[in-house]
Order: structure tokens, then C-alpha cells, then sequence
């Protein structure tokens, strides 16, 4: 396929929670509106999971479904019974999915109770067999990773408060180590294409002075792998993966007056971060980070004002130019990054 016929798109928000549009980097106005959410790109870029919710149902009986972003057509791959969905991720090499199903009840009462129980379960394309690998009582669990070597899948207990737990099973539901709560892995941000690495960020103060950073852990062990914290006076924003590598992408408020600004984070011992770009002026904590998915460009949002809304921009990670990004009021980026052709996006494109 030539790659002229091949554009970069995102998943962007939507007022509903139930459901996602997809968008061109190059077009303000999304082509399609999908109903569903918790959308996740395969590892090659070219397929999109999601759940999808019937309209008019209550949210117990979605499909987990596969889009193809290169035909634009669509396959499901398991639907729900009494059962609400609680995340999807794929396999490193895309040949499953692993995904959570919780009780539509919770278990007792107090502040944020988790479900009576959340099931974790994988589809194995190869062999389109569905198992169940655990099923936790009282619990959450998002899924994070599953690797085909090491047969080793990962997911987040997470809440009120923050990360409560880092879950690590076999494929046979026995565990590979668990990472306990921890305020400097406060919460996860993203994980690495190959699935060997999961980014935490935190902040908090202690001592009338603020804390932030980031904390790398390995996916198949509960290894810490790298943490690193921004230059004095400085604050994290936000952290990502660099998309097809271990280093760091990190939006930083940082100066007098304080300013925006874009540093590399190698998360190999001894090596320096970058400072890739410098932006206009941040006056409050706030913005977003989003990494295109050839890791050559991220996605701002700075928050001039302070109000939360902001304007969006592209910035080469190389260079550090920039360039404004027409959002409009149907196309604020939320991620993830995808590959689509020509062809999909004409199929899927709303009449």
C-alpha cells in the first residue's frame, strides 16, 4: 500500500462517555463516531479495540469489537452477559486481547467500593479461545500488558487515593509479583509498545515543598526499572512513552516566569534528558501530552489562562518546531494515535 494512502489519526473526546470519534491529524473535523469506549490500538498501529454499546441498553451486554483502520470494517470478538467491561489491552504482538469484566454490583458500601468481583480474562486469536484467568473478589483491575514470551499480562487496582496495586499474572492465573501503593507510582500513564515497561507519575507535597516525577516498573516483575524528577522548580505536567522506545516524553511547567517546556527522558542510567522545546507561558499546572504513533511528534495542550480549555499544537520531537492544531469544537485529542488509510476513512466517514 503506498504510503501516500496511509494518514496519522487520533481518537478524540466526546461530550458522552459512550461514545469515541476518530479524527485525521490533518482535519479538524473527526470522520467517524463510533458507539462505544475504551478504544486501544494494536501494537502495529492498524487495528483499534473498543467495547461496544448497544443504544438503549444499560451497559451489561457490550461487545468487545476489533476495527480495522486499513478497511474500515469491523468484527466482535466477545459480548458481555450481566457483565460490565473494565478495559481492554492487546497482546505485544497483537495476536489476542486481554480484557476485565466486573459484577454490575459493588461490595459494600464507603467511599468508591469496587465491584464484587472483576473478571480477567484473554482471546487468543490463533486459537479464538477465550479464558479466564483470574478473577479477583472485591477488587478492580484495568489491563496494562500481556506478553507472548513470557506469557506474563499486568493490570492496575486503581481508586480513590490513586494506584492501589500493580497485578501481575501468568497465563495460568498464578502471580509474577505484585507492586503494593506507593505515592511516587500514584498513576499510570502508559505502557510500552513491546509491553515490557509500565510509566507511573506522581506528585505530592510534603514539607511545604511539591513533589513530581515519573517511576518506570517492569511488566512481567514487580523490578522498578527507572524514576526520575524534573529540574528544581519544576513541575510534571504529564509523562508518555516515547511511541517504540523506553525513553520518556515530558510536559514540564518550568522557569520564572514559568513557561511550558518539552524534555526527553532517557530512563538509561547516567544519561542526560533534552530539552526539545520551550512554549508560552504555563499559569497554571495544567495541560495534556499525547505521542504520535511513530514517536516523531507529540500532541500539546497548554492552558494559558488557567481555565482548563487551552489550545492545542503539534511539536516535532526532533527539531522542536511547532505548529497549531485545529481542533474545533468535535476533534480535542484524547488518544491514542493510529495509522488509517484513505480508503477505511472514506467508509467510515460520517453522511
Amino acid at each position: 500500500m503506498p504510503p501516500s494512502s496511509i494518514k496519522f489519526g487520533l481518537v478524540v473526546a466526546d461530550a458522552s462517555s459512550l461514545t469515541f470519534r476518530l479524527r485525521l491529524e490533518s482535519e479538524a473535523e473527526p470522520f467517524a463516531s463510533l458507539d462505544g469506549s475504551l478504544a486501544t490500538v494494536s501494537p502495529d498501529g492498524r487495528r483499534l479495540a473498543y467495547w461496544h454499546r448497544d443504544a438503549g441498553t444499560n451497559g451489561t451486554q457490550d461487545d468487545l469489537r476489533i476495527l480495522d483502520l486499513f478497511t474500515g470494517t469491523q468484527s466482535q470478538i466477545v459480548r458481555l452477559q450481566n457483565e460490565r467491561a473494565a478495559g481492554v489491552a492487546w497482546r505485544d504482538d497483537a495476536g489476542g486481547l486481554l480484557y476485565a469484566a466486573a459484577s454490575p454490583n459493588i461490595a459494600g458500601g464507603g467511599v468508591d467500593p469496587p465491584p464484587v468481583y472483576t473478571a480477567v480474562r484473554i482471546v487468543n486469536f490463533a486459537t479464538n479461545q477465550v479464558s479466564e484467568v483470574k478473577r479477583l473478589d472485591a477488587a478492580r483491575f484495568v489491563p496494562l500488558t500481556w506478553r507472548v514470551t513470557t506469557h506474563v499480562l499486568s493490570g492496575v487496582n486503581a481508586g480513590e487515593g490513586g494506584v492501589r496495586t500493580i497485578y501481575r499474572f501468568k497465563e495460568d492465573g498464578t502471580t509474577a509479583g505484585d507492586s503494593p501503593a506507593d505515592r511516587r507510582f500514584n498513576e499510570v500513564v502508559d505502557t510500552t509498545r513491546d509491553g515490557t515497561a509500565i510509566l507511573g507519575q506522581f506528585a505530592y507535597g510534603e514539607g511545604g515543598k511539591t513533589f513530581s516525577g515519573i517511576r518506570v516498573v517492569a511488566a512481567d516483575d514487580p523490578r522498578p526499572l527507572a524514576e526520575r524528577e524534573p529540574p528544581a522548580g519544576a513541575f510534571l505536567v504529564r509523562a508518555r512513552f516515547r511511541a517504540a522506545t523506553s525513553d520518556v516524553v515530558a510536559l514540564l511547567r518550568a522557569g520564572d516566569p514559568s513557561r511550558y517546556v518539552i524534555e526527553l527522558w532517557p530512563t538509561g542510567v547516567g544519561i542526560a534528558p533534552r530539552r526539545v522545546w520551550t512554549g508560552t507561558t504555563a499559569t497554571a499546572a495544567s495541560g495534556e501530552l499525547l505521542v504520535r504513533f511513530d514517536g516523531k511528534v507529540a500532541y500539546v495542550r497548554t492552558d494559558e489562562s488557567g481555565t482548563g480549555v487551552g489550545t492545542w499544537q503539534t511539536v516535532d520531537l526532533e527539531s522542536g518546531a511547532g505548529l497549531q492544531l485545529a481542533t474545533g469544537q468535535n476533534a480535542i485529542p484524547r488518544g491514542p494515535s493510529f495509522l488509517v488509510t484513505d480508503d477505511a476513512v472514506a467508509k467510515l466517514r460520517k453522511p
